[in-house]
C-alpha cells in the first residue's frame, strides 16, 4: 500500500450497480482457473467498470493470474476530492478462484476498506463470469469493445427505421 497521494485526474467510484468488464485487446479464454489469455499464455488483463465506454484511469483494474487458482490486482481508491482532483491510496486484492473469495490488504486503509471488499469483489464476479462464458462456448471475453460496437449498430438500426417512410 502507499501514502495518499494527488491524482489530479481522479475521480470516485461509479454510483449505483455497476461490474467490471475486460477493456483490453487480444484476449481470448483459456483451460484451467484463470479464463484470460493472451498468444496461448495465461495474462494480466485490464478491467473496467461498466458505466461508460470509458474509464477514467484511477478506476481501471490490472488483473493478473497467481499461483493455482489465484488472481491478485492493486486497486488505486479514491479517498477525497482535492482542488481540481483527488486524493487516491493503493492496496491490494487477492482472488481465491477455488473458493470463490476476495480479500483485501491488512494494511488498506478503514475509510475506503468497503470501497477496495466491493470492487475486489466485482472484480471476482467478472471472473466467474468469464469462466461461465468459456463454459458456455464463447473464444473471448465481452469486452467494453464488444458493448460499444453493439450500440452503434443498435443506434444506427434505430437511424434507419426513423428514415423509411
Amino acid at each position: 500500500m502507499t501514502e495518499p497521494r494527488f491524482d489530479m485526474y481522479a475521480v470516485p467510484p461509479p454510483d449505483g450497480d455497476w461490474a467490471y468488464e475486460v477493456d483490453d485487446t487480444d484476449v481470448t479464454h483459456g483451460h484451467g482457473w484463470w479464463p484470460f489469455y493472451r498468444h496461448g499464455h495465461p495474462d494480466v488483463v485490464r478491467l473496467a467498470p461498466n458505466t461508460a465506454y470509458w474509464a477514467w484511469h484511477n478506476e481501471y483494474v490490472l488483473l493478473g493470474p497467481g499461483k493455482d487458482a489465484t488472481a491478485t490486482a492493486r486497486l488505486t481508491l479514491y479517498l477525497a476530492a482535492q482542488g481540481m482532483g483527488g486524493l487516491v491510496v493503493n492496496t491490494h486484492v487477492r482472488l481465491d478462484l477455488r473458493t470463490r473469495t476476495a480479500t483485501v490488504d491488512r494494511d488498506c486503509p478503514p475509510e475506503v476498506r468497503e470501497q477496495a471488499q466491493t470492487k475486489a469483489d466485482r472484480l471476482l464476479a467478472a471472473v466467474l463470469a468469464a469462466r461461465a462464458e468459456r463454459r458456455r462456448g464463447r473464444t473471448g471475453p465481452t469486452t467494453a469493445h464488444d458493448r460499444w460496437i453493439a450500440s452503434k449498430q443498435s443506434t444506427s438500426k434505430e437511424t434507419i427505421r426513423k428514415e423509411e417512410p
